[in-house]
């Protein structure tokens, strides 16, 4: 199953969270409100 599944998608392999995800998202929404941007996300 893993030959199937991207390294993206860490929610659906064993052993990883998608925490890293979230953080990197929530990093990165702070920086753009910082400077007034917009961010456009798809999920």
């Amino acid at each position: 199953m893993n030959e199937i599944i991207v390294n993206d998608q860490c929610g659906f392999h064993c052993n990883r969270s998608t925490i890293d995800q979230i953080f990197c998202i929530r990093q990165i929404l702070e920086k753009k409100w910082g400077y007034n941007g917009s961010v456009h996300q798809l999920f």
